[in-house]
């Protein structure tokens, strides 16, 4: 490890803070790949001065998995996201398989763990698949002294990829969040957050993931009105380290409204505190650069899953294996990349390679989407004959072609499963107004005084190329 590895504060190692007992750590969320644990210090000796999470990833790592997220953060995230947002770790842990199995033991014991995830920590062999190798990051949520609010904000872009298959065109239509509504009103898919009564009705949300990303101040005030209303898994708002709003916890405390009221510089009553606080966050998304750097990278996804399917099982052709195929993928320096406006094939930042039927597609994916607008019918000849003219040239790309393809579906995946953690607190009326830099967070001034705000993005991590595998059977 390095020296910055060895060390979290001057007052506590490492190997301090992972030796600890287990009791020190609880359970705070986790998604389907990691699961999140805070530190609580309440045992004498042991004092830690800032708050810190450990991030633990319920499958086995592969040796080099440090190695690319480092490439992914250096060569992708940094510079195209901008070093300001991002809340890197302070360092890499190693773990040991029986400090996992106590804390996965105490937090079942504690009745602690989601009903629909009980499984991946209480059933071999998926409980001893969690990785020894985590990640210590600062805890936004207990960092921030007035409110945070937290937001999944999902895919901001509706597809427009030829490769689509006939009989998924619904996609060219409506977002994929609500389709994901749909699919889960009719009982046909459950999410982990979701309760454990199968009976409860499920009320679909109306937020649109579209509006969030829009750049309209007016339409992410009205996604955020959407999520307060309906918070799901996509929105939780903190206070103090707790969870004081959530999709199980909709009642505001006369306590939990006054630290809103509070954070924002409003007195506006009960009833209109959310409407103040979708209009601070709308106010600031709209005027630092994050939603649109992140939904340049969203649109690094080219071919839609559909045809990411097919360009898999093209490079596992050329490969022999899957195994062999998903070795290629990497996150290689490119500093020449750029995005040109209107193109919708410059989206992926890596150099393009130099390969004509490459080159054929993306003029294909181009003219596709500048003429999908005016497609009246999904059963239309012309995009029949789109989706099979595609097929055919998919067929004929060599390997750097189809690496190219992946690595931008992979991307765009992770930036659609991140969140943002958008901290909230008065400030001074010497700050005025200032965008976020890596010195200081941003200030904007209200009628009330001036709020400073901090955002950060969360679980960003490169998705693992094993992703790629079996796609085409989840999407059905």
């Amino acid at each position: 490890m390095s020296g910055r590895d060895n060390e979290l504060h001057p007052k506590t190692s490492w190997q301090d803070l992972v030796g600890c007992p287990n009791r020190n750590w609880r359970y705070l969320a986790e998604g389907n790949a990691h699961a999140i644990f805070e530190r609580t210090d309440t045992d004498g000796d042991q004092v830690i001065s800032i708050p810190v999470i450990l991030r633990i990833a319920k499958y086995l790592k592969n040796d080099n998995i440090n190695d690319t997220r480092q490439d992914f953060v250096s060569n992708v995230l940094e510079p195209n996201i901008g070093k300001q947002y991002l809340n890197e770790p302070l360092g890499h842990v190693r773990l040991t398989r029986g400090f996992i199995a106590d804390l996965q033991q105490h937090c079942v014991a504690a009745n602690k763990v989601p009903a629909l995830r009980l499984s991946q920590w209480t059933k071999k062999p998926d409980k001893d698949q969690w990785s020894l190798d985590a990640f210590v990051h600062i805890n936004v949520a207990r960092q921030h002294r007035g409110i945070v609010l937290e937001i999944t904000p999902k895919c901001g872009f509706l597809c427009s990829s030829p490769l689509v298959q006939p009989e998924h065109r619904i996609k060219f239509r409506r977002h994929r969040y609500g389709l994901f509504q749909e699919l889960m009103s009719n009982g046909l898919l459950r999410k982990g957050w979701m309760s454990g009564n199968c009976d409860a009705p499920f009320i679909p949300s109306s937020y649109s993931p579209l509006k969030f990303f829009s750049g309209e101040i007016s339409n992410v005030e009205s996604s955020m009105l959407s999520l307060f209303e309906r918070p799901q898994n996509n929105l939780r708002i903190w206070c103090n380290g707790q969870i004081i709003y959530g999709h199980d916890k909709m009642n505001l405390t006369v306590k939990d409204f006054e630290a809103i009221q509070q954070a924002i510089l409003s007195n506006v009553e009960k009833a209109m505190v959310f409407q103040s606080l979708a209009s601070l966050v709308g106010a600031i998304l709209t005027r630092e650069p994050l939603i649109q750097n992140i939904l340049k990278l969203q649109k690094a996804d080219l071919i839609d899953v559909d045809g990411m399917v097919r360009v898999y099982d093209r490079l596992v052709e050329i490969c022999g294996t899957q195994e062999a195929a998903e070795a290629c993928i990497n996150y290689p320096f490119c500093p020449e990349f750029h995005i040109a406006v209107g193109d919708v094939c410059s989206f992926i930042p890596f150099s393009r390679p130099d390969c004509m039927h490459l080159d054929e597609l993306m003029h294909e994916v181009q003219k596709f989407a500048d003429a999908l607008p005016g497609q009246k019918e999904t059963n239309d000849p012309f995009l029949d004959e789109k989706y099979e003219y595609c097929l055919k040239i998919v067929q004929k790309l060599p390997k750097e072609s189809c690496v190219w393809i992946l690595q931008g579906w992979l991307i765009s995946l992770a930036m659609c499963d991140l969140s943002i953690m958008i901290g909230v607190s008065p400030g001074s009326l010497d700050e005025g107004d200032r965008m976020q830099n890596l010195e200081s967070c941003g200030s904007i001034s209200l009628e009330a005084g001036v709020c400073n705000y901090s955002l950060k993005l969360v679980d960003y991590d490169p998705k693992p190329s094993t992703k790629l595998r079996n796609r085409g059977k989840q999407e059905r």
